[in-house]
This record gives structure tokens, C-alpha cells and sequence, in this order.
């Protein structure tokens, strides 16, 4: 089939179109969220979701836990039950109502872990280690994880 001048235009409209799309789509997974990660001793880990621009408040919908490196077996998983839910913070083991922990086992008081959560315009991983309960280092957006 041969396309005319027109044809060819209209279907260089609509690549330029996916093109744009697409990338309106990566750029929504960085709005720019920074996941604060606490833990004490004795206390919980706390996940919260913190902007880093004015006009964005971000809300978790999903978060797992990982062992560095072994992602097919987080140690603790929460995610949103339906209707859809988001939340600010979180934390790790207490029960959120709206919310199903799909793993829960405990995590361990020294090691190297990967966080992964979502919310609506964000996906984020940060990497944080524990010794003896508390956090010694935490990097966001690792590529470790």
C-alpha cells in the first residue's frame, strides 16, 4: 500500500504522540519523593513519604521490605485493599486499617535491606542498614536495590 503525504503525517503525529506520552509517564514515577526510613531499638520501622516539592503530597499505597538482594521473598509487604487507600506513614508490623500485610516476618536486627514503595505519581527503592536495631545508614534511590 502506498501512503500519501497526509497519511505519513498522521502517523508521524500519532509516534510523536507516544513518544510524548511516554515520557509524561516516566517522569510521573520521579515527582520528586523522598522516603524517610526511622527505627530505634525498641520501636518499629517507620516509613514515611516526604515531598520534595511544594505542590506534590505523596501517600504510600505499597511498600515491601527485602533482604539486599532477594526480591522474590520480601520479609514484609503491605499494600492497599480496595477501595484504593494511600497513606503518609507507615509502620512496619502494626497493622494499617484499609490496608493487608501480605508478609510480616520479623526483620532482623542487622543486615542490609532494600525498601520499595509506590503511591500515585512515585515508585521509589532506598537501601538502609541496621545494626543492633537502629538504622546506620540509609541511601535513597539506590541502584543496589
Amino acid at each position: 500500500m502506498i501512503k500519501t503525504d497526509q497519511q505519513e503525517g498522521k502517523s508521524m503525529i500519532y509516534r510523536n504522540a507516544f513518544v510524548v506520552a511516554s515520557l509524561l509517564l516516566i517522569s510521573s514515577c520521579q515527582q520528586g519523593v523522598e522516603l524517610i526510613v526511622l527505627k530505634n531499638e525498641a520501636g518499629p520501622i517507620i516509613i514515611r513519604a516526604q515531598a520534595t516539592a511544594r505542590d506534590f503530597e505523596p501517600c504510600i499505597q505499597t511498600a515491601r521490605i527485602y533482604a539486599k538482594k532477594n526480591y522474590t521473598n520480601p520479609l514484609w509487604e503491605l499494600a492497599y485493599a480496595q477501595p484504593p487507600r494511600c497513606i503518609q506513614k507507615i509502620s512496619v508490623g502494626i497493622p494499617e486499617p484499609g490496608f493487608l500485610q501480605l508478609s510480616n516476618k520479623p526483620i532482623p536486627a542487622d543486615g542490609s535491606f532494600c525498601l520499595e514503595a509506590t503511591g500515585p505519581g512515585f515508585s521509589t527503592r532506598n537501601q538502609f542498614t541496621l545494626e543492633k536495631g537502629r538504622i546506620i545508614e540509609i541511601r535513597s534511590n539506590s541502584s543496589d536495590c
